[in-house]
């Protein structure tokens, strides 16, 4: 899916280069461009989410130990029925490239050849 929405995207970047109808270029340019940033938010989340998976990954691996205990008394002090929720981590913000795991910054790279992989330099420049 995350293919066919960057080639959708890639086709709406297109349509800014149609200029057949002057009278509909202004309206047509925001909805694209709305779309263009919606598409834009929707990677920079998964990247990060991606990040924030490999870190919460490394974390429990480290403290294996620690967590288990925590979690056995998280189930113990929460009501019956109830999963005790186990400790996100997050990127604290403004975070550098010396912060996030190789994963995310391989995930990262692979887009980045995606968009330079486009032809055409108008939707290039958008994506």
């Amino acid at each position: 899916e995350r293919v066919k929405s960057l080639k959708i995207v890639i086709q709406l970047a297109k349509l800014l280069s149609d200029s057949g109808y002057p009278q509909f270029y202004p309206s047509m340019f925001v909805l694209v461009t709305e779309v263009l940033e919606r598409f834009a938010d929707m990677v920079y989340n998964r990247l990060l989410n991606k990040a924030e998976e490999a870190l919460q990954a490394k974390a429990s691996a480290t403290s294996t130990t620690e967590m288990m205990f925590t979690n056995d008394l998280q189930s113990k002090l929460s009501p019956p029925g109830s999963k005790a929720a186990a400790k996100h981590i997050q990127l604290k913000e403004p975070f550098s490239a010396g912060d996030i795991p190789v994963s995310a910054r391989d995930t990262c790279r692979n887009w980045f050849y995606k968009v330079a992989c486009i032809k055409e330099c108008l939707p290039r420049i958008y994506v």
